[in-house]
């Protein structure tokens, strides 16, 4: 193997999504696979935002009421309140008759209440309600499994956005998730078009440091590090490998 010498380095190794809890995410059924995503990668990203989009031409006013799919991000951390911004940003900036319908679903009583104080995820979560993002808290979903609805001209595609299909009524697979309130334990099944998994625990990739002299969070999984995210002297971490204690962010 090669040596190289440094005088700072800095590692930054990506980290790894967890299946999503009770829901054995990596196991779905496999027709709903246009219609749950996990957002793995690169591309997970860029088929949401192709799935988002409207119908570029519509015909009729019918047509029009036809582009409003309900979509539905399942998690409270930062992947999943940065996906519903943006996918609410973008809602923003489409004709009201056009937008989609979104919700956001997480366990915690508000959007990155793991992570900031009280005051400042209740304000992030309002925020969202501004947008026009529905806010389901206290909310587990246990369960996903197909559910069918007709609909008379169109089929939701993920690929495609909305394929025309002429010819009368087709089945159009849509997502029912099955929902335990925090609060009374009581539960709720909801249909999507569209659900995306946002997973909240990210698997610290420390495979590069394991043989070194590097310490090793034995409860986040990450690379210890000072504040100013400095694990050894001249070696820096950033990223989901990174684990430091915060006054403010605990």
């Amino acid at each position: 193997g090669t040596k190289v010498s440094y005088s700072k380095c800095l590692l930054a190794p990506p980290g790894r999504a967890r299946s999503f809890y009770v829901l054995g995410s990596n196991a779905m059924e496999y027709s709903l696979n246009d219609h749950i995503n996990n957002l793995y990668d690169a591309n997970d990203f860029k088929i949401l935002e192709a799935s988002f989009a409207p119908l570029e031409e519509a015909n009729n006013d019918a047509a029009v009421t036809q582009r409003r799919k309900n979509f539905a991000v399942v998690g409270g951390g930062f992947l999943g309140t940065e996906v519903v911004a943006a996918l609410s940003e973008i809602n923003q900036k489409l004709p009201e008759e056009q937008r989609n319908n979104l919700t956001h679903i997480f366990f915690e009583p508000n959007a990155l209440a793991e992570y900031f104080p009280p005051y400042l995820s209740t304000h992030i979560t309002k925020k969202l309600g501004l947008q026009d993002v529905k806010t389901l808290s206290n909310s587990l979903v246990t369960g996903v499994k197909r559910s069918t609805s007709e609909t008379s001209q169109y089929q939701f595609d993920i690929h495609n956005n909305f394929s025309n299909c002429p010819g009368g009524p087709v089945n159009d697979v849509r997502v029912q998730a099955t929902l335990m309130r925090g609060d009374d334990r009581s539960k709720l099944d909801m249909n999507f078009d569209y659900i995306v998994l946002a997973s909240t625990h990210i698997k610290p990739e420390v495979d590069l440091v394991q043989r070194s002299s590097l310490e090793i969070d034995a409860t986040n999984g990450g690379i210890a590090v000072n504040g100013s995210l400095e694990a050894f002297d001249s070696v820096f971490v950033a990223g989901d490998a990174a684990s430091f204690s915060s006054k403010s962010l605990g």
